[in-house]
């Protein structure tokens, strides 16, 4: 192996570790995040993330189970 080929195989292999490593906390920086819409969205039930949402409407959902309208109840409770 001559120094050229070194410098070649060494930038090469450097390029893609950090795409992987780019990638990989991309992906977990959009995992971890809430999506925009979720304010909108009354049916917490029906999130996927319902159980590590930080969200108060999520968590007026998880301490009345059967509720999937959580502004509703919000309301009724003359809460907003």
């Amino acid at each position: 192996m001559n120094r050229r080929k070194f410098f070649e195989d060494s930038g090469r292999w450097l390029s893609a570790a950090a795409l992987g490593l780019l990638g990989g906390y991309l992906a977990l920086k959009q995992a971890d995040s809430n999506p925009p819409s979720c304010n909108e969205n009354p049916f917490c039930g029906h999130c996927g993330k319902l159980n590590s949402c930080g969200k108060p409407r999520a968590a007026a959902y998880r301490q009345s189970p059967g509720q999937t309208d959580v502004s509703t109840k919000n309301k009724a409770d003359g809460k907003r």
